[in-house]
């Protein structure tokens, strides 16, 4: 089931135009604020690469001006064209940067829109625990802020969890916050697929049917794909309760006509194996399984596993930074209470030392951190520069391979060809020659009276047509155009020795009155023949024979 998957959206694009950083000139904001949101626009259109391209450029540039809240933007904006192309290990990699930023210069609200990205990439890896963790997190600081768009979207995207962990209860309790804060329409329609979701999970299939059934004339359009996708599964599995597997299986059908990406395919061909298994057809539920397999096994050749979990436990370290100075803190302001009460003019002496030492020192570690980012981002960019370098070089190469390659086999099947062609040639010239003769002799008047003559010309025809039966022509023929005669005899298995032998010379663009030297027939009757084979092909009347041949 979908969910509200608001990695990055034009939602934040209005924090681009308040608290513009002092450290930026009036122009250079400018320019960053635009790559942003050509970047952002580029990702919404699938155009990634450019998106990439753009936001990186508005990353260094707001790095080096030190404009954090545009750094910020352009470092999520990039993890979520990371998450788009399927890459959660890059993404999770872009996000705890933007994370590290939202804790050292940003508030609250930054802070859980990264703790929402991040959960999101946990619940696609199945990692439900650890994406119900900071989902709830995000889910606290929208409600310390009071900020009721966001509660909605936490609370639908924990209900999703709770419901594919089977905390159906959980989920329920989550969808009533959900519908009583969200306005906006696309997010009302989203808790209601997760609450029919909800209903189907809990056994109450009626409901579930009739609630699915009313939302799909509510989801039109592409941006709701995934909502109809879900709703589709809905009631397939409702389908399948009631044991109606044609109309199960109608409603997967359906699912896949919607063109959705390799991961809903996945749940989808899931769903088809499940319904064939239990209508005992085990052999198409194999079969799908076998899809399953496969789909599965496309989505993780896309995904970085392994940058994925070291970014992860990047992640884990981070947070419990956090935490241990979450801790420092309260310990700290314990202390002061108790300070507070053995003297207030001793609390206030310690105080203020230690409220100048800890300023200091944490503008120091703030330099230090700063710097080691700076070197850190230097080196991961020009690594990434080199690196592609390195891989532009190599396709460059194996292109220039591939097309010699190409074209050394290209002239080798011409020179095969023309070779081929002067044999036949040469072969109809001498055949002509002879027929040449045989003609001349037997006009010749004399002839008829002379058996020396007669049985000249006799073995000159024999020879002639002895010659044309043991050429071994088809043999040479296929060794150069590989393959033309098996596809003739698959499409026209009626074809005889003698009907694809003349299809050969015809193949070869030979003109009608060499191809009746060839096989010493009359013109005429090499016409004839070529209109016998082309009704016996079932070709039309008008059809050139040529031109169909070329295209077998």
């Amino acid at each position: 089931m979908k969910r509200c998957k608001i990695i990055t959206s034009v939602i934040f694009l209005f924090l681009l135009f308040f608290s513009p950083s002092q450290h930026l000139t009036a122009a250079t904001l400018q320019d960053c604020d635009r790559m942003i949101v050509a970047g952002v626009k580029a990702m919404s259109e699938r155009r990634h690469s450019q998106s990439l391209e753009i936001l990186m450029k508005a990353q260094a540039l707001a790095g080096e001006k030190r404009c954090y809240r545009q750094e910020f933007l352009a470092l999520n904006n990039i993890g979520a064209n990371y998450y788009a192309l399927l890459d959660y290990g890059e993404a999770l990699n872009k996000y705890l940067d933007a994370y590290k930023i939202a804790l050292m210069h940003l508030d609250y609200k930054s802070e859980m829109t990264v703790l929402n990205n991040i959960a999101i990439l946990y619940s696609e890896e199945k990692k439900f625990k650890k994406s119900e963790e900071y989902f709830l997190k995000a889910f606290d600081l929208a409600q310390k802020g009071q900020d009721s768009t966001k509660m909605g979207i936490y609370a639908i995207n924990i209900a999703t969890v709770a419901n594919e962990t089977g905390q159906t209860q959980k989920s329920t309790d989550y969808l009533k916050i959900a519908l009583s804060v969200v306005k906006i329409k696309e997010l009302l329609l989203q808790t209601r697929v997760v609450q029919a979701e909800n209903l189907m999970l809990r056994k109450q299939f009626a409901e579930a049917r009739k609630l699915a059934l009313s939302l799909l004339p509510e989801s039109p359009g592409v941006e709701h794909k995934d909502n109809r996708v879900g709703l589709f599964l809905i009631l397939a599995r409702v389908a399948s309760a009631d044991q109606d597997w044609s109309a199960a299986i109608n409603w997967c059908r359906t699912a896949l006509t919607e063109n959705a990406g390799l991961t809903k395919k996945e749940v989808i061909f899931e769903q088809m194996s499940t319904i064939y298994a239990q209508k005992n057809d085990f052999k198409t539920a194999l079969q799908y399984k076998d899809s399953v397999l496969a789909v599965h096994d496309s989505v993780n050749t896309v995904k970085n596993g392994k940058l994925f979990e070291n970014s992860r436990i990047k992640f884990e370290l981070q947070h419990s930074e956090k935490g241990l100075a979450d801790s420092l803190s309260k310990l700290k302001s314990e202390r002061t209470i108790f300070i507070v009460s053995t003297g207030f003019i001793l609390m206030l002496i310690v105080s203020l030392i230690l409220f100048f030492r800890s300023k200091n020192l944490r503008m120091k570690q703030e330099k230090v951190i700063e710097e080691n980012t700076k070197k850190i981002i230097k080196l991961e960019l020009e690594q990434e520069r080199k690196d592609r370098e390195i891989l532009e070089k190599q396709y460059e190469e194996n292109k220039v391979r591939s097309l010699l390659e190409e074209e050394k086999l290209k002239n080798e099947v011409e020179a095969k060809n023309r070779k081929l062609t002067v044999k036949v040639l040469q072969l109809a010239s001498k055949n002509e020659l002879i027929e040449g003769v045989v003609n001349s002799l037997m006009q010749q008047s004399d002839t008829e009276n002379s058996s020396a003559i007669n049985a000249a010309v006799n073995q000159l025809k024999h020879g002639l047509r002895e010659e044309n039966e043991q050429t071994d022509f088809l043999l040479h023929f296929e060794e150069v155009n590989r393959g033309f005669l098996l596809r003739l005899q698959e499409k026209h298995p009626d074809l005889s020795a003698n009907d694809i032998r003349f299809l050969s010379y015809v193949y070869m663009n030979l003109s009608s009155k060499e191809i009746s030297v060839l096989l010493n027939i009359t013109l005429e009757a090499c016409r004839k023949r070529k209109e016998r084979i082309a009704r016996k092909m079932n070709l039309a009347k008008d059809a050139d024979l040529y031109t169909y041949l070329s295209a077998v």
